[in-house]
């Protein structure tokens, strides 16, 4: 739980290392192309203003947090 306070976005980092390759597994087996399509439709939508500002606004949130806990 400490690991949580000192950076809340590691839990999603662990849900994507956990989940990535089992997809790419998934991929190979099924011979499709789902992850690099999902990445792609992720990277389109982050480009764009409304999802990148609230974005860039999280990380410096947590950087704010970092510093006023001291880390």
């Amino acid at each position: 739980m400490q690991s949580l306070l000192t950076n809340p976005f590691g839990l999603i980092i662990v849900a994507i290392l956990t989940v990535s390759p089992l997809w790419i597994l998934f991929d190979l087996v099924t011979k499709k192309d789902s992850l690099h399509y999902i990445y792609s439709q992720m990277e389109m939508h982050l480009k764009k203003k409304k999802y990148a500002i609230p974005a860039i606004l999280l990380v410096i949130l947590n950087w704010i947090w970092n510093i006023k806990k001291g880390l």
